[in-house]
This record gives C-alpha cells, sequence and structure tokens, in this order.
C-alpha cells in the first residue's frame, strides 16, 4: 500500500507527538487513521478520573481488572515525565480536524476486547498474569531490564520485539486478544479505507507493539 505510511507510538512519550506533527507538515495527509475505538476516542477529550459505570463491569472481572490496572500503569507512568497517556492520539486528532483531514477509528471495540479477556484466557493464566505484576519489579533481571527505557522515547523494535516474543510465551492467549485478534482487525480496516481511498495520502498512528505485526498482515 503506496498511499499508506504507519507510525507506531508510545502513549505518552513526547517524541512520538513531535513524529506524529514531523509527519502532518511533510505528508500532509488527506487520512488519518487512529488505534482507537469510539469509547476511547471520547474518553480522550473527557476528564482522566472518570467514575465508573454500569457498562465497564460488564466486561467481566478480569477484563474490568485488566483495565483498571491499565489506567493506574499509565498514568503513573505519565506522571513521572508529565504526559496524559493517550496524548499520541489525542495529537493525531486534532491535527485531522485542523487541517482537514478525514478521520478513522479502526481499533476494535475496547469493552468487545475486554470481554474476550474474561472469557477465553484461561483461569492459570490469570494468576500467573497477576503473579507477574506483583512480583516481577522485584526481580533482578526486570531491574535490569527497566533500565534500558527512556519513557520520553518511543522504545526500539529490537527491544519491542524481545518483550513482546517473551510475553508471549508467557500469556499466549492475553497477547492473542490484545495484539492479534487487533491486528487483524485493523489490517481488514486500512485495506478497505487504502481500496476505497486509492489516490489519497493515508496516515496511521498506532501503538508501537502493533506496528510491525500490522505491516506484515498487509504485506499478505
Amino acid at each position: 500500500m503506496k498511499n499508506l505510511k504507519i507510525i507506531g507510538t508510545s502513549h505518552i512519550a513526547k517524541q512520538s507527538i513531535r513524529e506524529i506533527h514531523q509527519a502532518f507538515a511533510e505528508d500532509k495527509p488527506d487520512i488519518v487513521c487512529v488505534e482507537l475505538d469510539r469509547a476511547r476516542f471520547l474518553s480522550l477529550f473527557q476528564k482522566q478520573d472518570r467514575k465508573i459505570t454500569l457498562k465497564d463491569l460488564q466486561v467481566g472481572g478480569f477484563g474490568f481488572l485488566f483495565m483498571l490496572i491499565g489506567r493506574w500503569l499509565q498514568k503513573k507512568l505519565g506522571s513521572q515525565i508529565g504526559m496524559v497517556p493517550g496524548a499520541d492520539m489525542k495529537s493525531a486528532v486534532i491535527l485531522a480536524k485542523k487541517t482537514g483531514a478525514k478521520l478513522y477509528l479502526i481499533d476494535i471495540p475496547i469493552q468487545k476486547t475486554l470481554y474476550k479477556l474474561s472469557k477465553e484466557v484461561s483461569l492459570w493464566e490469570k494468576f500467573r498474569l497477576i503473579g507477574h505484576i506483583i512480583f516481577s519489579p522485584l526481580s533482578k533481571k526486570n531491574r535490569e531490564f527497566s533500565k534500558q527505557f527512556n519513557l520520553n522515547k518511543v522504545p526500539t523494535d529490537e527491544l519491542i520485539n524481545k518483550i513482546i516474543s517473551d510475553m508471549r510465551l508467557k500469556f499466549p492467549t492475553l497477547f492473542k486478544v490484545l495484539l492479534d485478534d487487533r491486528n487483524e482487525y485493523m489490517a481488514k480496516q486500512l485495506r478497505h479505507i487504502s481500496k476505497a481511498h486509492p489516490d489519497k495520502k493515508i496516515l496511521t498512528v498506532i501503538g508501537a507493539g502493533h506496528k510491525n505485526d500490522l505491516r506484515k498482515l498487509l504485506k499478505h
């Protein structure tokens, strides 16, 4: 897809904001696709500490817990560098509106993903994940590994691939739901959009962990 450019971002990295602005300035995209669904899109422009609703509880116990942990972790990491989680996607949305580019939300609805986590991830894998969250920060290996991270920058492809490979072995179903299923869905959306607009320049903004697999899917 020659008319498609993909940027892999970190949701709290200042580097990602700069790269998005640079892409808009250089490429002047006609269409912008973002790794968001309608619910996450709306939440970007709401107060960060919104109250829990009944709809949040309908995703199942594990999906709800995963959502809470994810929110807490992103907020904690973002506060360390003065960034609001999701600033990358918000920047892309605002720039699309400002430049008149058409915006597409290409991700699976978050409620569906969280519900699948509750239903498809085995009890054993859920316990392993909780144990990993609690105890992995205490291990020497993970303390040394964390030193490679600079929260202001997007991790290198090599580092991302290593993390994903390691975690996929430990939590295969979790990563199928969080990465593989969503990558296939987003690839399908991008194929459809590109085919419908062959003469338009398309900029896609997604999390860096999706970038390499999404590119492989699009090649096929």
